[in-house]
């Protein structure tokens, strides 16, 4: 087949949806097909556990819990850009970089690997937030966007350089440790329950889904946060522009109906050591 424009022009995908209408700013889009892909399993768990730690758990033993998948898309036209958390040295060791000297990532020692714990916010009914997901490696996992504004490559595949391209998703696969709610005390011996699967992401607006604010040699500028570090020491976060467009923050949220079955009803039983 030669060359023919004409026929090029009519299959060119310019902005297959969800479409860019950000082209300066990073925009996180949660999406609701994430929470969609949602199951229930018993896990069992030992007082050593690394998930009392987090805590995502509420004791040790049998667990009740509704697992999901965490995606979201950046549907802006400029990359969600984290940056460097960490450096390894021909010896293996790890250097801090400036993402983790600031303290918005932290290391954990039981995982040994570094947390970002303002990635998202994941409630059923009225379970607590602050007992759930803790992200750790926010990278582009698939492209979504299948448009010639979404590059074919993304420099953020290693969870030592992380961020989102345009058109790309970030997604925590259902079964990923802590990639659930535990709702073990939700009564469901007489009856069902239903609730609302609700996700939030970027939360604390620790991300920058804007323009990132740099210094005259190309480099993050910071500024301090409520929020305080294990050490005791305050969390900086990137300054960032999100006046550009300030909707890219108000789709960060999803929310799905999710039926507990009565007891004896739908569970898969997994016991991990």
């Amino acid at each position: 087949l030669q060359w023919d424009e004409e026929l090029a022009n009519q299959i060119r995908s310019l902005s297959d949806p969800p479409s860019t209408e950000h082209p300066n700013d990073a925009d996180q889009l949660m999406l609701v097909s994430g929470l969609e892909a949602n199951m229930i399993q018993y896990k069992y768990f030992t007082n050593d556990s690394c998930e009392l730690d987090e805590p995502c758990i509420g004791n040790a033993g049998w667990r009740r819990v509704l697992m999901f998948d965490s995606s979201d898309e950046n549907v802006g036209g400029a990359n969600l850009l984290i940056g460097e958390i960490y450096q390894v040295l021909d010896d293996y060791t790890q250097v801090h970089a400036s993402v983790t000297n600031h303290g918005l990532y932290e290391y954990d020692t039981c995982h040994r690997h570094y947390h970002f714990t303002h990635y998202g916010s994941f409630t059923f009914g009225n379970s607590d937030p602050t007992k759930g997901k803790r992200a750790f490696c926010l990278i582009s996992t698939g492209r979504q966007a299948n448009a010639e504004w979404s590059s074919l490559w993304s420099p953020f595949y290693s969870c030592t350089y992380q961020g989102c391209t345009p058109g790309w998703t970030d997604t925590y696969q259902a079964g990923i440790p802590c990639q659930w709610i535990d709702i073990t005390d939700y009564s469901t011996t007489n009856s069902s329950i239903t609730g609302s699967l609700t996700a939030i992401m970027n939360q604390d607006n620790m991300l920058c889904e804007g323009q990132l604010v740099l210094d005259a040699q190309g480099n993050f500028t910071w500024e301090p946060t409520e929020f305080t570090a294990i050490n005791g020491e305050t969390v900086f976060k990137q300054k960032c522009v999100t006046g550009t467009n300030p909707s890219t923050l108000a789709n960060n949220i999803h929310q799905i109906d999710v039926t507990i079955p009565t007891d004896g009803n739908g569970y898969v039983t997994v016991r991990t050591e």
